[in-house]
């Protein structure tokens, strides 16, 4: 990811440039009573 933000930065041709990246981790657990229904977890990793 370091390189293609430098490369990104290099070939910008601005005075200004914004660059921003996340990253977010979810994890979800779903009961119906006492029984386990559902258990799961989402990575998402993205910027603009």
């Amino acid at each position: 990811m370091e390189k293609q933000i430098k490369n990104a930065l290099k070939t910008a041709k601005a005075d200004y440039v914004e660059i921003r990246v996340q990253e977010g981790v979810s994890t979800g657990i779903t009961y119906v009573g006492k029984e386990l229904e559902n258990i799961g977890e989402n990575a998402a990793f993205g910027g603009c």
